[in-house]
């Protein structure tokens, strides 16, 4: 299974999240004795998973076995899941009845667990606490292939004087290192696992396999945030510094990648499926996109100054580039790029969160002013004010349908929306 949607949201991490959460997104870029976010628009840090699309391949990994949650209830295996050509994973906290999870005052003493469903079906449940060294922030978790990988920083002198970083599957430690990391992506790949965080005492970013440093960028290298697979599948850190555009491989080699050098600036760089992608700005100023060394302008308005042009990585195999359009000093202008093709413009106080495309055009979450949630696209409405979106990593597309995950206001119990139905999900908690 190839996990297809990740992306974070968390109350404690201000500087990664609230940004995301925004609207708004950090490219890393390293100057002597500092740390420097340059922000642009919205795209998701991969680094927790509340909803997302499966594609399925026939095998079902390493849950080949029930998964027996702690108060014993049945959790079912996957007989039919094989079957299907997407399902719905989601990750939930779940809280005990009647605790108010939304003020949380018992943080890291009260029981919880960290569930994963898959096509409706509980299939894992882990204990979360201080003292299982499991947290209950959104964004320290995160699915792949099937399993739950978290990471959690130990603070204090039983951890050295720089804390340690622990990292666990489904609840059993698999490495810790020195120095307390925000996980900003994480990757597996042929048994080890790849990460790339974030000091939490100083802002330097470092990769990162099996805790082992690879590499940590030096002054004057920008990276997205996000680690890429190369055209072997390899786990790589892309990086730029002005136009000069280098891979980090898996065992902390640096290497050059060729490109047509049409682009005057660099805004962000992928990799999908092997090929280079950069997005940036012509000699001229105009937004530029270049794919195995073409180069195109994106589709643009006369009089429009677009600013930073960043890449959506929650859109599988489509190239999906997101912008601020200027129209004049004072008004800036979310802007959305298929391709080339311009594919949506919103108005200045609408600000887009999530953005999925189907064969059937797209889906938009967005918060307006008033911060109430609004869908547009296939499909347009305005949410109740009483459902309180906990994660904006709580939607995703599966075949074609549009899933969100809410929570009442006042309430505490989770919901999923999903083709206009809202179903309670029968637990105290959030997706």
């Amino acid at each position: 299974m190839k996990n297809l949607f990740e992306h974070i949201i968390s109350p404690r991490r201000f500087f990664a999240t609230t940004l995301a959460a925004a609207g708004a997104c950090l490219h890393f870029a390293f100057a002597p004795g500092a740390l420097v976010a340059h922000l642009c628009s919205c795209r998701p840090l991969v680094c927790s998973l509340a909803l997302s699309a499966v594609a399925c391949s026939g095998e079902t990994g390493s849950l080949d076995e029930p998964y027996k949650g702690r108060d014993d209830r049945p959790v079912h295996a996957e007989d039919d899941i094989a079957a299907k050509s997407e399902i719905l994973v989601m990750t939930a906290m779940e809280y005990p009845p009647g605790y108010d999870w939304v003020r949380d005052t018992a943080r890291g003493t009260v029981p919880c667990n960290l569930v994963l469903e898959m096509d409706g079906r509980r299939i894992k449940e882990i204990m979360v606490s201080d003292n299982e060294l499991v947290s209950s922030d959104p964004d320290m978790h995160r699915v792949i292939d099937g399993n739950v990988y978290t990471d959690y920083s130990v603070f204090g002198s039983s951890a050295g004087n720089d804390g340690c970083t622990v990292i666990k599957r489904d609840g059993i430690e698999l490495f810790r290192y020195d120095g307390c990391e925000m996980i900003l992506s994480m990757e597996e790949h042929r048994g080890s696992v790849y990460t790339l965080g974030e000091s939490r005492s100083g802002g330097q970013l470092r990769f990162r396999a099996n805790g082992r440093l690879l590499y940590s960028p030096s002054p004057g290298q920008t990276c997205s945030g996000f680690l890429d697979r190369d055209e072997s599948g390899s786990v790589c850190l892309i990086l730029w510094e002005g136009c000069s555009i280098k891979k980090v491989d898996s065992s902390g080699s640096l290497k050059n990648l060729p490109h047509s050098g049409a682009l005057a600036s660099v805004d962000d760089a992928i990799l999908t499926g092997g090929c280079l992608c950069l997005v940036g700005h012509s000699v001229s100023g105009e937004p530029m996109l270049e794919k195995d060394g073409r180069a195109e302008l994106l589709d643009s308005r006369t009089g429009w100054t677009v600013r930073k042009c960043i890449f959506m990585r929650n859109q599988k195999d489509v190239l999906v580039i997101k912008g601020m359009v200027d129209e004049n000093p004072d008004c800036g202008k979310p802007v959305f790029w298929q391709g080339t093709d311009l594919l949506y413009i919103y108005s200045s106080y609408v600000n887009p969160i999530a953005v999925h495309l189907t064969s059937r055009g797209y889906y938009c979450l967005s918060t307006a002013w008033n911060r109430d949630f609004r869908l547009s696209g296939l499909s347009t409405r305005d949410f109740p004010a009483e459902y309180v979106l906990r994660s904006y990593a709580a939607s995703t597309v599966v075949d074609g349908k549009l899933y969100v995950g809410f929570s009442l206001k006042g309430d505490g119990r989770a919901m999923l929306w999903h083709d206009g139905s809202l179903d309670t999900l029968g637990f105290n908690g959030y997706v």
